[in-house]
């Protein structure tokens, strides 16, 4: 199921710091591939030995967390982008039902890297290696949906149709992969489902654009939909989107991308422990840029306070 690398066998009983870093070498479409003996060496410069394991498809990255979870391995440090980081929490949290997970570091390497916008990681690999050397960690909140962790957030709707629209964007990187999958999205003939969504102890009905669930900042790359989300107040963010035109979508775009749209008049904020979302329609789902459904009728969405220990 997976390949794993070591240069060489570290001594865990030595005076320097002992990480398993699990990298993913097609995380930011390839750019994750060439990093490995640039980042080990930056690692090993400020006295961190690390046993690589690399994944290899779909689903590794998790079953590699939690096999670190479960030999007590002290330090994780996830090399890829969101959904490599989604993957490990998940197996983290799985592997450790009981006690604390190993403390996470992250190494940024994917195509969004959306939530160390929120963590306060920089985005640069070598500052990141300056950060997990500084070994100051925090708890962190998680999310759940459907029984699977999220780390930054989840999408329902049109920006979940964007992910799956950036999928099939070739040749670009970063943001314009997502502006690109915009405005893909928005030459199709995509509708407003109705929905209900309850939030703790508030229910309502109305047709949406899109909800995002925030449990960090900024996602797609660079837009704040949930910017006054914080990763330990035991919350999620919500942001809900009434059923908009095409022209209202392109003219809260930039509002969105700054963070200003909380304000408008199509737009919904709250806060909540809990939140369940159902409709008669099928929905797309995202969690963390990773599509999870593409005909959702039921999502189950809760926070997970302090359940991940966190550099940064």
């Amino acid at each position: 199921m997976h390949e794993t690398l070591t240069q060489s066998v570290p001594d865990r009983h030595a005076p320097h710091r002992f990480a398993r870093l699990i990298y993913n070498p097609t995380a930011g479409r390839g750019r994750a591939k060439g990093l490995l003996p640039e980042i080990q060496r930056a690692l090993q410069a400020v006295e961190i030995e690390t046993e690589v394991a690399q994944t290899g498809a779909p689903g590794d990255a998790q079953a590699l967390a939690r096999q670190a979870a479960q030999e007590a391995v002290a330090l994780v440090i996830a090399v890829g982008g969101d959904g490599t980081l989604q993957e490990i929490a998940n197996g983290l949290v799985d592997g450790s039902p009981n006690g604390a997970p190993p403390v996470l570091g992250l190494i940024p390497a994917g195509t969004g890297n959306d939530f160390l916008k929120t963590l306060g990681v920089p985005n640069d690999w070598r500052a990141a290696c300056d950060v997990i050397a500084r070994n100051q960690s925090r708890p962190i909140d998680v999310g759940r949906i459907n029984g699977r962790v999220f780390v930054n957030n989840v999408g329902v709707g049109f920006d979940a149709q964007v992910g799956i629209e950036a999928q099939k964007v070739k040749g670009l990187r970063g943001q314009a992969v997502y502006m690109a999958a915009l405005a893909r999205t928005l030459l199709l003939s995509y509708r407003t489902p109705q929905v209900t969504i309850q939030c703790d102890d508030e229910t309502f009905t109305q047709s949406i654009t899109m909800l995002n669930i925030g449990n960090g900042r900024c996602s797609g790359g660079g837009f704040w939909l949930t910017p006054q989300a914080e990763l330990g107040d035991g919350l999620l963010d919500v942001c809900v989107i009434r059923g908009l035109s095409k022209p209202q979508i392109l003219a809260l775009v930039p509002h969105v991308m700054k963070g200003t749209h909380v304000s408008k008049e199509p737009v919904q904020m709250k806060r909540t422990r809990r939140i369940t979302v159902t409709s008669p329609e099928p929905l797309p789902v995202h969690a963390d840029g990773e599509i999870l459904y593409t005909d959702a009728q039921r999502l189950e969405v809760e926070v997970l306070p302090g359940r991940l220990n966190m550099l940064g």
